[in-house]
């Protein structure tokens, strides 16, 4: 309804006593009165007239329910209603949600009672009843009816009732017409009431589940030995019915205990007593997930059990709640953004208002999350979930409410321990590094309880690659933030677990460890070196490094005839690697040692031959090339000889490229460039060993002659390196033997030409482009049209890389002439994507939609049911990707995170519009336009009923991404194997936490409308980084222009209050 009148001011709750409605010396009217069950705090109250015309501005009930208004007398009329809209139940904790209650304006002078029996009075109204009817039905009289039912215990008895049965019929279209109906069938029975709804066919199966548990909550209370005195006696009764069927549910699916005896009865009774005493008898509905929260907090709290509750000794926990935490979690509801604010909390551009209001809402990805899970009760679905929860809730600033949740909804230690970390990270990125420390010390004092309960025997504990990774992963959160100390203590675990298997057998676990070790220290290497190889990051890669030398070195062996040592062989060049990176030669030197020792050992020979390359390196960095040629010209060539390898002469040709370095830093280029190419006769390796790996769309290939030399300093010796790879690349014998575009162009003069760009030549970039460019072109003529297209766009990614971006739109263009020709329609797909990356990236947005929805459209004409299970299952692959391979969707995100980081403080909306069409192509492709096709077909016609399921995990995972959660969710439901249901949603809810609309900063995260502008700033940026983000806040939140300074309904565009 929307709000045309504007008569009136009007106040909220604890406006004081009842009985003040009257009239004033200005000609104005005060309305006042109460909404309650009991009273009904935080209901959105406003006056109707008799057509439906809102005639006051909205106000909230505070905890007494009570509302004022003042009005123009002459707006006074006999047919004006109250009508409140949602609230809660301050002494049931009923959540009201949207549901509408109203009630007849009282009359000046006289409170007006707003109350379920009102608005089952006014519906009886509506259908022509009388109020005496209906009260006649009710066994009431008629005040009784329309009065507070506090001061009846008839009245509050059929209050309660109503609202009980109201709620349960939640999602349904006319809740109160429904039971009104079914309590005229009955004669005002509600328990006959219930029982007849719920028989309804056509009513939705929760709702049937709901008012059948309402039906037994109705006979529980009739059945009372001894029957409330009076109204608030009810109340308790009510109260303690709740808890106790909430309670005895979630024992029985968590725990399997049902009562099995009058003895037990009473026992889960007193546990309920003692709940509702720890609340101060305040009431939880029984279907509530507070109530589940709190019944799964106290089990796990309390370590309770069937067995434990079936014990002839078991009593009530003393005490039951030490933290205090049961009052918190009967509180822990969601705001529903359909309710309208009242006018003192319109949102406004308070940023804290916005975010408080958003991240306790019903629009809450974190709310959504877990609510996928109502009714969940195991704590293996349920932990992940949470931890991700209380994750999310810190990084966007809400870290009392993360520590809440880890403390009330997380009960392994494990995923306790990963929230606990993760809030540190977010903590330290907010700059409380005492914050952080204790919950990383929280974390690490979690997962070192859990590893105890793993220790073998003697005392050492059972490590995975997780725990590995977890503990590795905190060390280096605590080394980053300045606690050296404690980062050594984290690693402590871990030293105890390897130096107790050094020298045993191999096992997965080991090698699996020493992988992510490996991962860790190369990563902190690359850190310490941007950083000059001084300070906290030196040390803190120097001492990674060292663990993973550690590791390495007391790794096992492996049953193997010729490569018992491979992992520990291949690793120790890494090692190596690193230590030369962080400038210790000594320590180096010493790895070369151990590599030298598996000479010796007679298993190990393949390894030692294989990985030669690998050692190449730091032998030439160390000088010591004539000892490595030595070492491989025995049994490197040995192995060659007996088994047709060419390891030796791989070998030779990696150390070349250092012997060639010595020689150019002495002045001696020309030689240096002879040694590199008189040591392999393939051309495109001679080029690769004298620049680069890869093609340059990164600068993460290894580094060769050119590269070490500029590292060196010694530019103008890197620029003649490059010039003799662009003569090789640029000729004839290189062209007679590289024949494919990928081969010719990718790894020849394309590759150069970016070369010259890293080396700060852009204008010899340029030309030695234009010169690969007329290179390519002639030779256009002997490529198929597959060829001919992937060397266009080599070449517009060539003009790209070096930032000549109006020339590769021209060969961008002619690129695009050509894709429509290719058959593949995997290949066209793949192809568009590309192009509409590089499309972005030259702020060509609609032509990049167009490259995309050309993309889909190929993927879709490919998506083809058929008996042929491998095709099948390529199709589905191609997008879907999986088994670490990149899919079609990968390539779209790139894309959709491109545009959404593009989003500038210059027409913001330009780009995230592109963002939000980007999107919805990514719908397209998986279920097409209906929501029924794309690739659902295809999954549904494999075999495998195991790929099934795993395909349709990641299509609910990429929905959900795309921003259609509730498609996802209806998809992910599809199933009943709960195993499978919860997997899906799962990745659903995955998705739904790491939602980030701005995944270039930390500045800001949510954009609900997608129009570019935030929908407010972390809580923890500061106003320099606000400024320096360009983008002023969403001035209409939900975009349906309404601007949030008036707008009741912030967050729901189709509310029109």
């Amino acid at each position: 309804m929307l709000i045309t009148v504007s008569l009136m001011t009007a106040c909220g709750g604890g406006s004081g006593g009842g009985g003040d409605g009257d009239s004033r010396d200005d000609g104005s009217v005060s309305i006042t009165g109460k909404v309650t069950d009991p009273e009904i705090s935080g209901a959105a109250v406003h006056l109707e007239d008799a057509d439906g015309q809102a005639l006051t501005r909205i106000v909230q009930t505070g905890d007494d329910g009570r509302f004022s208004f003042t009005l123009d007398a002459a707006a006074v009329d006999e047919g004006l209603r109250v009508i409140a809209v949602g609230g809660r139940d301050t002494a049931t904790g009923q959540d009201l949600g949207s549901l509408t209650l109203a009630a007849p304006y009282a009359g000046t002078g006289t409170d007006t009672v707003v109350s379920p029996l009102s608005t089952l009075a006014l519906a009886y109204q509506d259908a022509n009843g009388t109020i005496a009817g209906l009260a006649q039905l009710l066994g009431l009289s008629e005040p009784e009816l329309l009065a507070d039912p506090a001061g009846s215990l008839a009245a509050q008895r059929a209050s309660l009732l109503t609202t009980d049965l109201l709620v349960a019929l939640k999602g349904v279209e006319a809740p109160v017409q429904d039971l009104l109906e079914q309590l005229l069938m009955v004669s005002g029975d509600f328990a006959a009431a219930a029982a007849r709804l719920a028989g309804d066919p056509e009513i939705p199966d929760e709702v049937e589940a709901s008012l059948l548990r309402a039906a037994q909550r109705i006979q529980a209370l009739d059945g009372l030995a001894t029957p409330p005195a009076d109204a608030e006696a009810l109340v308790l009764a009510m109260n303690r019915i709740q808890v106790r069927q909430g309670l005895a549910a979630y024992l029985e699916q968590s725990l399997g205990f049902v009562p099995a005896n009058e003895t037990e009865e009473q026992r889960l009774s007193d546990l309920a007593e003692a709940i509702l005493a720890a609340l101060g008898g305040a009431g939880v509905p029984a279907d509530s997930a507070a109530l589940v929260n709190m019944a799964r907090y106290l089990v796990v709290a309390h370590g309770l059990t069937a067995e434990v509750l079936s014990a002839d000794t078991f009593e009530v926990p003393q005490p039951l709640d030490p933290d205090n935490l049961l009052p918190l979690l009967a509180d822990s509801d969601v705001l529903e953004t359909a309710l309208p604010l009242a006018q003192e909390e319109l949102l406004g551009d308070d940023n804290e208002a916005r975010l408080n209001y958003f991240m306790r809402s019903d629009q809450s990805p974190y709310y959504q999350a877990a609510r996928l899970f109502d009714g969940v009760i195991d704590d293996q679905v349920l932990d992940p979930i949470y931890a991700s929860v209380a994750i999310g809730q810190a990084e966007a600033g809400l870290v009392e409410s993360a520590m809440l949740t880890v403390a009330s909804s997380i009960f392994q230690k494990t995923w306790k321990a990963q929230a606990y970390k993760g809030i540190g990270l977010a903590q330290a990125s907010f700059g409380d590094l005492d914050g952080a420390q204790a919950s990383w010390q929280k974390a690490l004092s979690l997962y070192d309880a859990y590893l105890a309960t793993t220790e073998d025997g003697s005392g050492v504990p059972v490590i995975s690659a997780d725990d590995g990774l977890f503990y590795q992963s905190l060390s280096r959160a605590l080394r980053d933030a300045g606690f050296p100390e404690q980062a050594d203590q984290a690693l402590a675990p871990l030293n105890t677990y390897f130096d107790a298997m050094a020298g045993q057998p191999y096992t997965t676990a080991y090698g699996r460890l020493a992988v992510a070790a490996g991962s860790n220290a190369e990563d902190l290497v690359t850190e310490a070196v941007a950083q000059g190889l001084a300070g906290d990051a030196f040390d803190a890669a120097l001492s990674s490094v060292t663990f993973f030398h550690d590791v390495v070195s007391g790794m096992g062996k492996r049953d193997s005839e010729d490569k018992c040592y491979a992992l520990k062989t291949m690793q120790l060049a890494s090692v190596g690697e690193d230590y030369l990176q962080l400038a210790l030669p000594d320590r180096a030197r010493a790895v070369l040692e151990e590599y030298e020792a598996l000479f010796d050992v007679a298993c190990n020979q393949a390894a030692v031959a294989t990985y030669a390359d690998n050692f190449a390196g730091i032998y030439g960095a160390l000088g010591l090339t004539d000892e490595f040629k030595a070492l491989v010209a025995g049994d490197v060539r040995a192995y060659d000889q007996a088994h047709d390898k060419h390891y030796e002469a791989d070998a030779l040709a990696a150390l070349a490229v250092y012997e060639a370095r010595d020689l150019a830093n002495a002045g001696e280029v020309e030689a240096a460039i002879d040694t590199v190419v008189a040591s392999t006769d393939d051309l495109a390796e001679q080029v690769e060993l004298l620049t680069f790996t890869g093609e340059g769309s990164t600068q993460s290939g290894k580094r060769y002659l050119a590269r070490l030399l500029w590292d060196d300093g010694q530019p103008e010796a890197a620029l003649a390196v490059a010039d003799a790879a662009f003569d090789i690349a640029t000729s004839a014998a290189f062209a007679a033997a590289e024949t494919t575009p990928g081969n010719y162009l990718g790894q020849g003069c394309r590759k150069v030409a970016i070369l010259y760009h890293w080396l700060e030549r852009t204008d010899l970039a340029r030309t030695r482009m234009d010169a690969c460019a007329a290179l390519g072109e002639s030779r256009m003529s002997q490529w198929s049209t597959e060829e001919q297209a992937k060397a266009w766009g080599q070449l517009a990614g060539g003009y790209y890389f070096i930032g000549a971006f109006e020339t590769s739109q021209t060969y961008l263009d002619r690129w695009e002439s050509l894709i429509d020709q290719l058959g593949d329609s995997g290949t066209r797909a793949s192809q568009y994507a590309d192009m509409a990356l590089f499309r972005a990236s030259n702020a060509s947005y609609d032509l990049a939609l167009a490259s995309m929805a050309a993309s889909v459209q190929a993927s879709l004409s490919a998506a083809t049911v058929t008996d042929n299970q491998e095709t099948l299952d390529d199709a589905i692959h191609d997008v879907l990707g999986g088994s670490g391979n990149t899919g079609r969707v990968d390539e779209y995100q790139s894309l959709i995170e491109f545009l959404r980081t593009a989003i500038g403080p210059e027409a913001p909306e330009t780009a995230a519009a592109a963002a939000s069409e980007a999107k919805a192509l990514l719908r397209r492709v998986l279920v097409g336009e209906d929501g029924a096709s794309g690739l659902l077909p295809l999954i549904a016609a494999l075999n495998d009923p195991e790929d099934q399921e795993t395909y349709r995990q990641d299509l609910v995972y990429w929905l959900t991404y795309a921003g259609y959660g509730s498609e996802a969710e209806v998809l992910a439901r599809e199933v009943e194997l709960a195993t499978s249901r919860n997997a899906r949603l799962a990745r659903v809810a995955e998705a739904w936490v790491a939602a980030d609309d701005y995944p270039s900063t930390t500045v800001a995260r949510f954009d609900y409308d997608g129009d570019g502008r935030p929908d407010f700033y972390s809580p923890d940026s500061t106003e320099q980084q606000r400024t320096e983000f360009g983008l002023a806040l969403d001035a209409d939140i939900d975009g349906d222009g309404i601007p949030d300074a008036t707008d009741a309904t912030p967050y729901c565009a189709s509310c029109d209050l």
